[in-house]
C-alpha cells in the first residue's frame, strides 16, 4: 500500500488517518473451455475480503492473435517513423494489445501509435507505447486501449544486413462474451458473487480463440483479470 500525500493544509505536525486493506480473488483464475458448439457459457466467483461500493465487470473477445515473419533493416535510429515495418491495428472493444518480437541478433525497437486525430497519419507524436532495449526483444503492453487505428512499427536501431524476426500481435477484441449477475449498489465484505459469462461467435473447427474478464471495483476496473481460452472442436 502506498499513500500519497498531496495538500498539507499546516495547521499541525500530524493529521491522523486510517486506511482498510483487505483482499479480492476470482475462482477460476483462468478459464480454458473445449466446445463442439459456437455459443456455451461459464461461471467465475469474484470475493472480496474488505466492502466494495459496488463491481465492474466486462469480458472482451473472442479473437485470434497474429504471428508472422518480418524483415527488418537500417532505419534511421533517431527517427522511430522511419521504421521500415509498420503493421495497421483497428482495435473496437479492447481489453489490452500485447505486441512483441523476437531475434537473437541486432538491435530492434518497437513502437505503437494510435491516430488520435482521424487523419489517416500517423507521427512520432502519437507513439503510445514504446519498447527501447539494446536488443531485438522488445515487448509492448496497452490496457483497455481506446478504440481505433493503430500501427505497429519494428524500427531498425542497430541492424547488419536484412534479418528475419517474429513479430507477434495480440488484439484481445469482440463483444462475441457477455456477461450476467453483476449487482447493483454496494458489496459487503466475504460475499461470493457468481457471474455468469456466454459466448456466441462462428468459429473455425480445430482452432483456439481468446478473450479476457477484467473485473474489480468501480474505482479500479481493471484490478483482476480471467484470460479465456476457447477450443473449438
Amino acid at each position: 500500500l502506498a499513500l500519497h500525500q498531496v495538500s498539507w493544509q499546516g495547521d499541525q505536525f500530524h493529521t491522523p488517518f486510517s486506511a482498510t486493506l483487505g483482499t479480492a480473488s476470482v475462482s477460476p483464475a483462468a478459464v480454458d473451455e473445449t466446445t463442439a458448439s459456437d455459443t456455451g457459457s461459464f461461471q467465475v466467483v469474484f470475493e472480496a475480503g474488505v466492502p466494495l461500493a459496488g463491481l465492474s465487470a466486462e469480458a472482451f473477445g473472442l479473437s485470434q492473435p497474429s504471428v508472422t515473419t518480418e524483415t527488418a533493416q537500417q532505419d534511421n535510429p533517431n527517427d522511430p517513423s522511419s521504421a521500415s515495418v509498420k503493421k495497421n491495428v483497428t482495435l473496437s472493444h479492447a481489453s489490452r494489445l500485447t505486441v512483441s518480437t523476437a531475434l537473437n541478433t541486432d538491435d530492434l525497437d518497437l513502437f505503437v501509435v494510435r491516430d488520435a486525430n482521424n487523419d489517416s497519419n500517423f507521427t512520432n507524436s502519437e507513439i503510445v507505447g514504446s519498447s527501447t532495449t539494446a536488443t531485438s526483444n522488445e515487448f509492448v503492453e496497452l490496457v483497455r486501449p481506446a478504440d481505433g487505428n493503430y500501427q505497429i512499427w519494428v524500427q531498425g536501431w542497430s541492424v547488419s544486413g536484412t534479418p528475419s524476426f517474429q513479430l507477434s500481435i495480440d488484439a484481445l477484441q469482440g463483444s462475441d462474451l457477455t456477461v450476467t449477475g453483476v449487482p447493483d449498489g454496494p458489496i459487503p465484505a466475504d460475499t461470493p458473487v457468481t457471474l455468469t459469462v456466454e459466448y456466441s461467435k462462428a468459429m473455425v473447427a480445430g482452432q483456439n480463440y481468446f478473450g479476457e474478464l477484467l473485473l474489480g471495483p468501480p474505482t479500479a476496473p481493471t484490478a483482476l483479470k480471467v484470460p479465456i481460452t476457447i477450443r473449438r472442436l
